[in-house]
C-alpha cells in the first residue's frame, strides 16, 4: 500500500506557480543517467515515456538521444515552463499536460521513465497500464537524485520538521513498497559518479519549496520566510560567500512493471 505522505493532496502543489519557478533549482542530473537511460532501449523505434516529467529535467536531454520523448505531467505551469527551457522545443519532444494514468498516449514505448515521480501515481492503475504499453525488453526506469552529504544536513532536517510540524517519513525509493505489491520486478540498478556544482545560497534555500512538502502553498508564506531566514543563519557557519560548492549523484533502477 503506498505510503501516506504520497498521497495525491500533496503532490498538488507542483501546481501551484510558485513551486515551479523554485523546481529550476534542484539538483541536476549527472550526464551519466543519460547514458545509462540510452544504453538501456534495445528495441525500435527508440521512444520514450516520462511520467511526472515537470518542466523536463529528463525529457529535455533525453531527446536527441531517442527518436521521440512524450512527456506527461498534470501541472500546465510546470510544461509550460519547460518549454521555455533549453531543448523545450525540440522536434522531437512531445509535452501532454495530463495523468500519466489516463494522457492520451501513442505507445509502444520502449522504455518508460520516472523522475522522482514515481511515487505520486496512482499505483494500481499507472503500473498495469506501463505493462501494456511497453515493448517486450522495454524497462520502467526510476530516477533518484539528490545533493552529496552536506554538514549541515541534520540541523537542515530539524528545520524543516519544525516548520511543516508533521512527520514525513517516507521510503528511500517508491519501488520498495511495489515489489512488496507484487507491481514492479527489479531487473537492475546503478549509482552514478558523483558531479560537482556550485549554486548560490539564495537558488540553494529557493530550491526546497519546490518540495511538495516545502511549497509555499502548503506552509504559507509566514512559515517560508522563516524558514529561509534560519536556513540562511544555518549555511552562515559552513558556507563563506555567496556560492555553495556541492555534489550530486542519481540512483537509476530499472525494472518490468507488473499487473496484479
Amino acid at each position: 500500500m503506498k505510503p501516506a505522505a504520497w498521497s495525491k493532496d500533496r503532490a498538488e502543489s507542483f501546481l501551484d506557480e510558485d513551486a515551479v519557478h523554485a523546481y529550476r533549482h534542484r539538483a541536476p542530473y549527472p550526464d551519466e543517467v543519460f547514458s545509462i537511460l540510452a544504453g538501456l532501449i534495445t528495441e525500435t523505434p527508440r521512444v520514450v515515456l516520462d511520467v511526472g516529467c515537470g518542466s523536463g529535467a529528463v525529457a529535455r536531454y533525453l531527446t536527441p538521444l531517442v527518436d521521440r520523448v512524450d512527456a506527461v505531467d498534470p501541472s500546465a505551469a510546470m510544461i509550460a515552463a519547460g518549454r521555455k527551457l533549453p531543448g523545450g522545443d525540440h522536434p522531437r519532444l512531445r509535452w501532454i499536460a495530463d495523468r500519466a494514468e489516463d494522457a492520451p498516449l501513442q505507445p509502444p514505448y520502449a522504455q518508460i521513465v520516472a523522475g522522482m515521480s514515481l511515487h505520486w501515481l496512482d499505483w494500481e492503475v499507472a503500473l498495469p497500464r506501463f505493462a501494456r504499453i511497453l515493448t517486450p525488453h522495454g524497462f520502467l526506469v526510476v530516477l533518484y537524485n539528490s545533493f552529496g552529504e552536506v554538514p549541515w544536513k541534520e540541523e537542515l532536517r530539524a528545520l524543516r520538521h519544525e516548520v511543516r510540524n508533521y512527520d514525513y517519513p517516507r521510503p528511500l525509493e517508491a519501488v520498495d513498497e511495489l515489489e512488496k505489491d507484487g507491481l514492479f520486478q527489479r531487473c537492475g540498478a546503478k549509482e552514478t559518479t558523483p558531479i560537482a556544482f556550485r549554486q548560490t545560497v539564495a537558488d540553494y534555500v529557493e530550491q526546497h519549496h519546490s518540495r511538495s512538502d516545502m511549497a509555499r502553498v502548503k506552509i504559507g508564506v509566514e512559515g517560508a520566510d522563516r524558514f529561509d531566514a534560519e536556513l540562511r543563519r544555518i549555511l552562515a557557519k559552513y558556507v563563506h560567500g555567496d556560492e555553495i560548492a556541492l555534489e550530486t549523484t542519481a540512483r537509476v533502477v530499472w525494472g518490468k512493471p507488473l499487473c496484479l
